[in-house]
């Protein structure tokens, strides 16, 4: 192939004083946000491989960043490796596996075709940030947006290609607002916003992908309210808690029931899968699952309930629904407490007495 023209990107440039070194490769993206804990993306299977300038998903984009780096080109404007040039812009085509014709990798300042301007709020793993610069100076730069490291989105780390014989760096991170004047959010046009990514890709596979409780994708992943990040699919969501970089998935009359009731600002987020619940002395035998403030349990005899605290301490503490039966209320206020009915009776509670049980008569 013929080179690109001189694209821009060189260290020269006094981009690395912009920057922090994380140190390690042990923050990862998962879910939208980098967590420290285990290592989202890069535990992710690889995603299936797109068609050359065709459309492709999120994981792709990362796995294929991730293997750039471990190439390690040494930066050139005039050299290749796989047939995309070696440096930033060049980094980021090969990330996206797209190339113009003719040629071996866009550059900064023909990214803009393939792309569109976002807001910093709607960064996702697999975005850009893009400063075109000045062709006439030989100036621009591009990094491959990786994740935010907070909920609060006041950091997050990029890969990219800067100058030197270090090929691409390892992970940088930065605040956006410390981003010289010029840089922008980016979109890849062919991103595909349904393929989920990172841990909700791991527990969607693992759990069958289409084939699993949930079905298929209906929404790109999105910002839970209390930090984390959740995906919709066609038959219930997966639902990923940035605190300890886990992902579970929620569906049917236990989703319904979480929604209804306040979902994880109510109730945190989900703790474990939905379960096989066990029998009670009437014979009903149903689900449950557990959420970080919350049990919720459902049967074709009692419906779907929610239990919380004092009442859920002693439901949990006492036996489960193997003595009490399955919850045929949900909490109900009475005098300077609450009561929950059971198949077998009532728990009440209030804060002189604590937790007591009456059983039906």
């Amino acid at each position: 192939m013929t080179a690109q023209p001189l694209s821009p990107g060189s260290g020269r440039f006094g981009r690395r004083s912009l920057f922090g070194r994380a140190g390690t490769l042990g923050l990862a993206v998962t879910g939208g946000v980098l967590a420290t804990s285990l290592p989202g993306l890069l535990a992710a299977p690889a995603a299936q491989a797109s068609s050359l300038n065709g459309v492709i998903g999120r994981q792709e984009i990362i796995d294929r960043g991730w293997r750039r780096y471990h190439q390690r080109p040494r930066y050139s404007w005039t050299s290749q490796t796989e047939g995309f040039r070696n440096d930033c812009s060049g980094f980021v085509s090969y990330a996206w596996n797209t190339l113009p014709q003719g040629n071996n990798g866009w550059t900064t300042y023909s990214l803009p075709q393939i792309t569109h301007r976002i807001s910093a709020a709607e960064l996702r793993a697999g975005d850009i940030l893009l400063w075109v610069g000045n062709q006439a100076e030989q100036t621009g730069h591009v990094q491959l947006f990786l994740g935010w490291t907070d909920a609060a989105r006041s950091r997050f780390q990029v890969l990219e290609h800067g100058g030197g014989n270090s090929g691409v760096e390892p992970p940088e991170f930065n605040t956006y607002s410390a981003i010289r004047a010029g840089y922008y959010p980016a979109r890849y046009n062919k991103v595909n916003e349904l393929d989920p990514y990172g841990t909700i890709r791991v527990k969607w596979l693992a759990t069958g992908g289409a084939s699993s409780p949930v079905g298929n994708p209906t929404l790109p992943e999105l910002d839970a309210k209390r930090g984390g990040r959740f995906q919709q699919f066609q038959n219930g969501m997966i639902i990923w808690n940035r605190a300890n970089n886990q992902a579970w998935m929620v569906y049917g009359a236990i989703l319904t029931k979480y929604r209804d009731t306040g979902s994880e600002q109510a109730w945190g987020f989900p703790t474990q899968d939905e379960f096989d619940a066990s029998a009670s002395p009437t014979g009903s035998k149903g689900r449950f699952q557990k959420f970080e403030n919350a049990l919720i349990l459902w049967s074709a005899q009692t419906d779907v309930h929610l239990l919380h605290g004092e009442i859920r301490k002693y439901f949990e503490n006492n036996d489960y629904e193997k003595r009490f039966g399955y919850p045929t209320s949900d909490e109900i206020p009475e005098g300077s407490g609450f009561k929950q009915t059971f198949e077998l009776g009532t728990i009440h509670w209030n804060p002189t007495s604590g937790a007591t049980w009456e059983a039906k008569a």
